[in-house]
């Protein structure tokens, strides 16, 4: 199983490529779908050091928050 993570900068993106329209649809958590335009790599600094590779995040820039997902 691959995790999906939404973030709101495309310029944090690494290795990033644009989707075609409508390629990735996601729903959130109001049962709205709304699709993703970009998807890369974002690496994420905490504040304890600790760095954090999220592969498949994806660019939607309807949303107001970022989300991280794990597998639990």
């Amino acid at each position: 199983r691959s995790d999906s993570h939404i973030c709101l900068n495309m310029y944090e993106l690494k290795g990033s490529k644009m989707l075609k329209k409508n390629e990735v649809i996601i729903r959130v958590g109001n049962g709205a779908r709304v699709a993703a335009s970009i998807v890369g790599t974002y690496h994420l600094f905490l504040p304890s050091g600790l760095a954090l590779e999220l592969y498949n995040c994806y660019y939607i820039p309807v949303l107001t928050a970022n989300i991280i997902s794990i597998s639990c």
